[in-house]
Formats: structure tokens, sequence, C-alpha cells
């Protein structure tokens, strides 16, 4: 991603709920899209139940 790039970004931290949708099983989640675009670690979270 350009903007790691950029700003030289050491780490990403995400916050992450579980999957909410059937499509999120499908398609996989923004965090496991981000996890695998970057080459920075990526720390996750569970948050709270929404």
């Amino acid at each position: 991603m350009r903007l790691v790039q950029e700003h030289r970004v050491d780490l990403i931290f995400m916050s992450t709920y579980g999957h909410r949708f059937p499509s999120d099983l499908i398609y996989g989640s923004t965090a496991s899209k981000v996890s695998h675009l970057v080459e920075v670690p990526v720390l996750l979270l569970k948050g709270p139940a929404v």
C-alpha cells in the first residue's frame, strides 16, 4: 500500500469483530486483505461484539 511506504509505517493496528456477514466468509475480511497487501506487521485485536 502506498501510504505505508510514504509514511514509513512500522506497524498497522486494526480492531476486528469477527465475521458479521456471510460475504466475509466467502470474500474475506478487510483485516485479512490488508494483512496480505502490506509488508509490515499487522496487529489485530478483537473488539466487543456488535
